[in-house]
């Protein structure tokens, strides 16, 4: 997106290509959401999933008699996401199979970390609850992913 482009064809009243009108309306109904919820309450609640998701990984691998991690030190941890390790000889991108196959998307880790973690999100719309929910299908995909 090039601003200096589009205050040029502004001035033909003109767009310099065809504008993405629906993501345009679905900005403007995300940003009626955020300004409802409040930022603070919506930074509050990402944090909070955060949080949860830091606390389930132990928990979980106790549960599982497994190690799990936070990839990230926990003082650079994002509000956003948490990339987490999967136990040796697991590999994520089965555990991300496993979790869809469970009804919920979650990412596999990028390059040389794909098959050693995988990615869940905590930030937009998602709930505790939902992401409680989300947990859980994953622990179980680590559960039953194969081991070699």
């Amino acid at each position: 997106f090039d601003l200096a482009e589009a205050a040029e064809f502004h001035k033909k009243s003109q767009t310099p290509s065809t504008p993405a009108i629906s993501m345009l309306y679905a900005l403007q109904c995300q940003l009626e959401a955020i300004a409802a919820e409040g930022m603070a309450a919506r930074w509050a609640r990402h944090a909070a999933m955060s949080a949860r998701t830091a606390a389930w990984t132990a928990e979980a691998g106790d549960r599982l008699g497994v190690t799990l991690g936070i990839l990230a030190p926990e003082s650079l941890r994002a509000q956003t996401v948490s990339a987490i390790t999967v136990p040796e000889g697991v590999n994520g991108s089965a555990v991300v199979a496993g979790a869809a196959e469970r009804g919920y998307i979650i990412g596999a880790g990028y390059g040389p970390l794909k098959g050693s973690t995988v990615r869940i999100g905590h930030m937009g719309d998602h709930t505790l609850a939902e992401l409680e929910a989300c947990l859980t299908a994953v622990g179980d995909a680590i559960a039953s992913a194969p081991r070699p």
